[in-house]
């Protein structure tokens, strides 16, 4: 029988132990219960076990548990990957200091903002296919991904110093070619007041090799021809935990920043191995076979691999499997209603999730899908039914329950838009657009005084907001403050630039002091700055047609 390359499916206990230990510490899991920005990286063992004990968990069943390493560390594993699909939504990047947006995405599409996560995350699937397709060759497309995604992750950090250090610049481009080993050598110190990587270990050891085989295999390529024996390829799986992942994780810790759980679980990741040629693993570990229709539960735990590693369609297969043995599996139905959902199947994915609920009524999770499927629709009524449902299973769920305010906000229901917002910040009281939009709220309520102490809330959390600049210069023009409703505008602009509302309201400011010859042309400007921004900008027209017959009558 042909060899092919396997990975095995189990961790040691000292593995498992130290993979949970890592996603707890260092990972991108944002659990506020226990993830505080201020105590970054000084959570003690012994404080994450007594966590996970106070949580309802017995830790030494965790690390048995997760020694699958299809299993999923509970509380401390971010299963979300990098790539965002909107639908017709505006997504930004947005500094939270000054509250610039980068990377702006207007309508349908993609988005990252962590290109290196992007690169890393294809440079995985690269491998596992390589390893369910035998096509080995795609091998060199995963160390190709990995090499390159370490030197994007160093560029992302030098556009994080490029905004802090506007007199002194991390420039590579095409007049200013910077290599790898200049940017690690020169930039990472420099970044990093003095800290370097570290070259002395066995991940630096396994990237120069990796890269040896890119530059030869690949950049530099020297035979019209190549060639890998088997355990060559296991040889570079393996390397790739350390040199590729293990780096990552090096310069993320540098840097003290958090890291995307598909990184830290790649360190973990089994080794590769070739199994004796007489055992036909493939019938017990690759095949739908009989005796996997007749136990819905090992289906289930596969699809959920499958679709962990983004093999969608191949997962919708073994999960109707699964249900067609098992019709009453809620699991079951709410996956397949997942993956429906992640390929765009929408009447689909809202037929598995109502099933799985009419199994089982106790699922947050589907309440959730199901809620934000409704509202990509624009069908708020529905959206809020399904979210109060999650609710009533979860009352701590700070992102449900802003979604919530949201909803109500929305549909004109200002006091329940209220009632919820006041449950986001008795939760997290330090997130500075709770308060943005409450004040919002009480705005439309004309309650201008709680508006303005919740405007003044935000500004102190972030001086530079320039979204809680503009709508306190609203609120303050409302109640005849022109000339702080004035500054404020003034400041948003300066901080955002690009914002047609801004030179908008700048302008009803200007006018609402009085209609004296100077302000009347500045106010002019201001509108004509409005509609070169934005053409079809109705009200900023009317506003200007107005202005000009004053100004002719005047």
């Amino acid at each position: 029988m042909e060899q092919r390359i396997f990975l095995k499916q189990k961790l040691s206990l000292k593995q498992s132990y130290n993979l949970i230990m890592h996603l707890a510490k260092y990972s991108n899991h944002y659990n506020e219960l226990y993830y505080q920005q201020t105590d970054f990286y000084q959570k003690k063992d012994y404080e994450i076990k007594e966590f996970f004990y106070k949580q309802g968990f017995d830790f030494k069943k965790v690390v048995e548990y997760c020694r699958e390493y299809k299993n999923n560390v509970p509380i401390f594993e971010n299963v979300i990957g990098s790539v965002w699909h909107s639908n017709n939504v505006k997504v930004a990047q947005v500094d939270i200091k000054s509250g610039t947006e980068k990377q702006i995405l207007n309508g349908s599409g993609i988005y990252t903002d962590a290109l290196y996560w992007t690169q890393f995350e294809e440079a995985v699937e690269n491998i596992v296919n390589a390893l369910n397709d035998q096509q080995y060759f795609k091998i060199h497309t995963a160390i190709v991904l990995g090499i390159t995604c370490i030197e994007s992750y160093i560029n992302y950090r030098a556009s994080i110093w490029n905004d802090q250090n506007p007199s002194d610049q991390l420039v590579d481009n095409k007049n200013h070619i910077v290599n790898i080993d200049d940017k690690i050598n020169n930039w990472l110190p420099k970044m990093l007041k003095g800290s370097k990587l570290n070259k002395s270990g066995k991940n630096w050891n396994y990237y120069i090799n990796l890269r040896s085989i890119r530059d030869n295999s690949v950049i530099h390529a020297k035979n019209a021809t190549i060639g890998m024996t088997l355990p060559n390829i296991v040889e570079i799986i393996n390397q790739y935990r350390y040199g590729i992942a293990g780096i990552l994780v090096d310069l993320h810790m540098l840097f003290k920043e958090k890291i995307p759980s598909r990184i830290i679980r790649s360190c973990f990741q089994p080794a590769a191995y070739i199994p004796d040629s007489s055992i036909n693993v493939s019938d017990t570990e690759y095949d739908i076979t009989i005796a996997q229709k007749d136990n819905p539960v090992l289906l289930v735990d596969k699809a959920e691999l499958l679709i962990e590693n983004g093999n969608y369609h191949e997962a919708i297969k073994i999960l109707d499997a699964a249900i067609e043995s098992f019709d009453d599996y809620a699991k079951a139905y709410f996956l397949r209603g997942f993956v429906y959902k992640k390929i765009k199947k929408d009447s689909d994915a809202i037929i598995n999730f109502q099933r799985s609920l009419s199994i089982d009524k106790d699922q947050v999770a589907t309440y959730i899908n199901l809620g934000e499927m409704f509202f990509s629709k624009d069908n708020l009524e529905k959206t809020l039914d399904y979210f109060l449902s999650a609710f009533k299973l979860d009352n701590k769920n700070e992102g449900l329950i802003y979604k919530i305010s949201y909803i109500y906000k929305n549909i004109g229901n200002i006091e329940n838009a209220i009632k919820y917002i006041n449950l986001c910040i008795s939760i997290n009281h330090s997130k500075s657009y709770y308060y943005l939009f409450r004040g919002a709220c009480y705005d439309e309520e004309s309650n201008y005084d709680l508006a303005l102490e919740d405007y003044n809330t935000a500004l102190s959390i972030n001086a530079d907001n320039h979204l809680v600049l503009h709508n306190r210069s609203n609120t303050y023009l409302k109640i005849n403050e022109f000339s702080k409703a004035l500054m404020d505008i003034t400041r948003a602009i300066e901080i955002n630039s690009e914002e047609s509302n801004y030179y908008y309201l700048r302008a009803k400011v200007i006018t609402y002091s009085g209609l004296t010859k100077e302000n009347i042309e500045n106010a002019i400007k201001d509108l004509y700055h409005a509609l070169k921004i934005k053409p079809d900008f109705f009200d900023a027209k009317v506003a200007l047609n107005k202005l000009l017959e004053i100004k002719e009558k005047n």
